[in-house]
């Protein structure tokens, strides 16, 4: 129990492969905390920007299901927004000196 509370989204680690490392972790417990902690744990160890973003949500009503959902949907948009503004920046012209 005290390595999920341990956990957290390592540098290298993708969102995908942060929530794969803490299912298979949520897995191994012989008994479950309270879906609520699980929820809270998973959402503090996110990296930023991402755990800044979902912070603003109420996710009381919501599953741990859906809250991951949501991370998801959450990290594609950012990633997406970001390739997208790197393309901006590289297409724009530089400004003279």
């Amino acid at each position: 129990m005290s390595q999920l509370y341990a956990i957290f989204q390592e540098t290298h680690e993708v969102v995908p492969q942060f929530i794969t490392q803490f299912q298979n972790l949520r897995r191994q417990l012989t008994r479950q905390p309270p879906e609520e902690d699980i929820k809270e744990t998973f959402l503090s160890a996110l990296r930023e920007p991402l755990r800044t973003t979902l912070a603003v949500f109420d996710f009381k009503e919501q599953s741990l299901e859906q809250v991951i959902d949501k991370s998801l949907l959450m990290d594609k948009t950012q990633t997406c927004n970001n390739l997208s503004m790197a393309s901006l920046q590289k297409s724009l012209p530089m400004a003279e000196e």
